[in-house]
């Protein structure tokens, strides 16, 4: 558990980096939009407030993004990797940090992130195991135990995206926004799918050094 929890945990702290910069690229663009209102000080103020309270949704939709699924921005819409489809988007400011095309080349090594927080938990289950076992004098987890640690902890970590996707979906209306948010049901899946295959490469690759290291 505590082990899904990290990987999930760390993989949302790549999905806001990611949404961070991709807002920070889009600064002039958002920017333009955001003067375009001609509201003024105060309620240009105002439009970045409520853009800053997306924030959070923003970070899931980045995730979700990084994992693989993506998601939608209206009916007929998608949002992923591999693919971008928009349609019309509301005129938000914070919005100007949506993709008009698929991943570059370089955009690819992103997606490594979720897999790179599934490895850095499987790394530390096995440092918690390590300090028991110095604390503790217990021996360190058998093989099948380990894995299967670090196997449900892709499950745990599903579960939590899935949470998350739902908490960050949801209808802006009744027409073409009707559908916002990510594809929590495939997000779930290829999250636990890929946290589970960091987390037993470098359990499994961590438990070999520090037996060898106690031994």
């Amino acid at each position: 558990l505590r082990t899904g929890a990290v990987a999930a945990l760390l993989a949302f702290g790549g999905g806001a980096a990611a949404a961070g910069a991709s807002v920070a690229l889009a600064g002039g663009q958002a920017g333009k939009m955001l003067a375009d209102y001609r509201t003024g000080v105060i309620g240009q103020a105002g439009l970045t407030l409520v853009c800053l309270m997306y924030l959070p949704t923003l970070a899931i939709w980045a995730t979700s993004y990084l994992v693989g699924p993506g998601f939608l921005i209206g009916s007929g819409t998608t949002v992923s990797a591999a693919e971008v489809v928009l349609g019309p988007v509301p005129a938000a400011p914070v919005l100007a940090a949506l993709p008009s095309t698929a991943a570059p080349g370089w955009g690819s090594l992103l997606l490594g992130l979720p897999l790179a927080a599934g490895m850095a938990a499987g790394v530390l289950l096995v440092r918690r195991a390590r300090q028991a076992v110095v604390e503790r004098r217990v021996p360190l987890p058998s093989w099948p135990g380990l894995i299967g640690a670090a196997t449900l902890a892709g499950p745990v970590a599903g579960v939590a995206l899935w949470l998350a996707s739902l908490a960050a979906s949801g209808p802006l209306g009744s027409g073409h926004l009707a559908t916002i948010g990510p594809r929590a049901v495939p997000v779930a899946v290829a999250g636990a799918a890929i946290v589970a295959l960091g987390a037993v490469l470098a359990a499994v690759a961590t438990r070999l050094i520090v037996a060898r290291r106690i031994s």
